[in-house]
């Protein structure tokens, strides 16, 4: 599972304050990277990173608060570029770990699980809904750590605005609304696509993830390489994290790592892994 093979800024935080992992160490991890999906980026390095900027330990191996002269060095020795590349991974923390159990909507109209939602107008909000129980997290610093990668992002001509956070009964629940899906691939180096079938088919998504689906409109029709021509002109959401999905239409058919949900027909949960490699697509008009 892919969330498992991640670990959290505030892992990495409470295990360098027990000692275990040098600051040294977490820098030596960072490095530069290429994402598969072939964009460049390194979005677990900025977690590491964020981590060192908290560490305690010294070259002499002896424990002590990194000083704030010492942090602004280290910032400064960091490019814009990168820091853009990295920023999404404040957010994949929030999507990577063991997620809540899913149950769409709430009574509120809000998201009570993680959500992706895609709008007529191509702008894409995703609600993050996960555990906050461990006693080394920091409430007011995942806020500020959202907040710098937010106003990274914006300042290099991405889109992207913290709509909503907030922290109760160990719960942390985070809202990002991104001007497009380029500025949630951008944001966070990971893929998603929303738009019509044939444009996803000419940027080189591959949608066979969704081959062998039934029609959620009628049992007799199935998709396949041969007839997804037939609707060309529909719309799809392509996701490649494990979270649920809200689209503005009715939903034909969707890959099996997503479920339709029977009292909301514009709705997909995940189900099992979703993934680069094993990706969510739905498909809707």
């Amino acid at each position: 599972m892919a969330a498992r093979r991640r670990s959290t800024a505030y892992e990495e935080r409470g295990r360098t304050r027990g000692g275990r992992i040098s600051q040294e160490e977490l820098y030596d991890r960072e490095g530069s990277g290429q994402s598969r999906s072939g964009r460049s980026g390194n979005t677990r390095n900025y977690r590491r990173r964020s981590a060192g900027s908290a560490g305690r330990t010294n070259a002499g191996g002896r424990t002590g608060r990194t000083s704030s002269g010492q942090r602004r060095r280290r910032s400064s020795g960091t490019s814009s570029t990168l820091i853009v590349k990295a920023a999404g991974a404040l957010i994949a923390l929030l999507l990577a770990s063991f997620l809540i159990s899913r149950c769409g909507r709430g009574s509120s109209g809000t998201y009570t699980e993680s959500t992706a939602e895609f709008s007529g107008g191509g702008a894409v909000t995703v609600t993050s809904v996960e555990s906050f129980d461990k006693d080394y997290y920091s409430s007011d610093e995942l806020q500020k750590d959202i907040d710098d990668a937010v106003s990274s992002f914006a300042k290099n001509g991405g889109s992207v605005k913290l709509v909503d956070y907030s922290v109760k009964n160990k719960v942390a629940r985070v809202v990002l609304r991104y001007g497009s899906t380029k500025d949630y691939t951008n944001f966070n180096s990971l893929p998603m696509f929303y738009g019509k079938v044939s444009e996803a088919q000419s940027e080189g998504y591959d949608l066979s993830a969704a081959y062998s689906a039934v029609s959620t409109q009628d049992s007799s029709e199935i998709l396949t390489k041969e007839n997804i021509a037939d609707y060309a002109s529909s719309k799809v959401a392509y996701i490649t994290e494990k979270m649920d999905v809200a689209v503005p239409g009715k939903i034909l058919f969707v890959s099996a790592n997503l479920q339709t949900d029977k009292d909301d027909m514009g709705l997909a949960k995940a189900v099992d892994t979703v993934s680069e490699k094993s990706p969510g697509v739905v498909i809707f008009r």
